[in-house]
């Protein structure tokens, strides 16, 4: 798909599903294109004990969003690896929407770890900026 006279070097994150590549044509019409990339925007649903949770989106280039779907008890911590296994944030989940930055990370791929007392689901998430 190509954007009508773009002239910029960057642009904002995809919003929908889909290959995408980028093509560069300079004034003598000589052009080049990059490999292409699968891009799958997505919100996805995590059942932890009693409680459900919503997180989007995936890919992420500034904010998750983390949700739950009704007032709980449970104590909710989610915890944010690289794919060394430090932990590079670790945040309570302590309203129903909830808000987890990304802004300070580099692209790649990166652990989701969310905690509701002895139970845990992990989810891989992609940071593209």
């Amino acid at each position: 798909m190509a954007i009508t006279g773009a002239a910029n070097n960057s642009y904002p994150p995809v919003s929908t599903n889909g290959l995408f590549k980028v093509q560069v044509t300079n004034a003598f019409n000589c052009s080049n294109s990059s490999n292409e990339y699968s891009i799958v925007i997505g919100v996805a649903d995590i059942t932890i004990g009693d409680t459900r949770l919503r997180y989007y989106p995936n890919p992420i280039s500034t904010v998750l969003h983390v949700n739950i779907a009704l007032p709980t008890n449970d104590k909710l911590i989610i915890e944010l690896y690289d794919f060394t296994g430090r932990m590079l944030q670790k945040q309570s989940l302590n309203q129903l929407q909830n808000e987890i930055s990304v802004a300070g990370l580099a692209s790649g791929l990166y652990g989701l770890v969310i905690y509701n007392g002895n139970e845990k689901a992990f989810r891989k998430l992609m940071v593209i900026k």
